[in-house]
C-alpha cells in the first residue's frame, strides 16, 4: 500500500505542473493578445489626432489667385483663425521651387523660414489614412524624389503674395500647404491654379 500512496503524489505533482503550464501560456497569450489591442488603438488615436489637426488647418486656411501677369502671379494668403502663419511650398510644373526664387513679394506679411525637407520626410492625409506623400506625389503627378523647400509666412491679416511662374510652356502651378505635427511635415491642402 505505500507504494500506492507514494505514487499519486508524482501523478498529482506532475498534472499541477501541467496546468500550471497551461495557465502561463495562457496568460502570456494574454498578455499579447492586450499589448497588441492597446498599441493598434493607441495607432487610431493617434491617426485621428492627426486628421483633426490637418482638417481643421485645411478649414482655416485661404489661398486664391487674384492675378497673373506675365511670369507673376498674385495670391491672397489668410487664415481664419487667431495663427497667422502658412507653411507652403510650390510645384511648378517641373520640379519643386526653390522659396527664394519663387517668392517675389509679400505684402501684409514676411517670409520668416525657409526648411528644407526630403519628399520622404513629408506625410499626407489621403482618405483618412497616413501616407509618405512620396507616394501621394506619385500617384498625382508631382515629383517622388528630391526636395522641397518650405516657406514660412508670417500673415496680418489678409497677405497678398506674387510667386513667379514658370516661363517653359508650364501652365499650371500648385501651392501645397503644410503643417508641422510633432516637427513632422503633413501636406494639408493643394490649390492648383492655371495661369495660361
Amino acid at each position: 500500500m505505500s507504494s500506492k500512496i507514494g505514487r499519486k503524489p508524482k501523478r498529482g505533482l506532475s498534472e499541477a505542473v501541467a496546468i500550471i503550464i497551461l495557465l502561463g501560456i495562457a496568460l502570456t497569450f494574454s498578455i499579447v493578445f492586450l499589448t497588441f489591442m492597446q498599441t493598434d488603438y493607441s495607432a487610431r488615436q493617434s491617426t485621428a489626432i492627426v486628421q483633426r489637426i490637418v482638417e481643421l488647418e485645411k478649414m482655416n486656411t485661404i489661398i486664391r489667385l487674384i492675378d497673373t501677369t506675365g511670369d507673376v502671379s498674385v495670391f491672397l494668403f489668410r487664415k481664419l483663425d487667431n495663427y497667422n502663419v502658412i507653411h507652403f511650398f510650390v510645384y511648378n510644373g517641373s520640379g519643386y521651387a526653390n522659396c527664394q526664387n519663387v517668392v517675389k513679394n509679400v505684402v501684409g506679411g514676411k517670409i520668416v523660414d525657409v526648411k528644407n525637407h526630403s519628399v520622404n520626410d513629408l506625410m499626407v492625409l489621403f482618405k483618412n489614412d497616413l501616407y509618405s506623400f512620396k507616394y501621394y506625389a506619385k500617384s498625382q503627378g508631382y515629383l517622388d524624389t528630391g526636395y522641397v523647400n518650405i516657406c514660412t509666412i508670417e500673415l496680418e491679416g489678409n497677405t497678398i503674395v506674387s510667386l513667379s511662374t514658370p516661363s517653359n510652356g508650364v501652365d499650371k502651378i500648385s501651392v501645397l500647404i503644410v503643417t508641422y505635427i510633432n516637427n513632422i511635415p503633413y501636406v494639408v491642402d493643394i490649390y492648383s491654379y492655371r495661369f495660361r
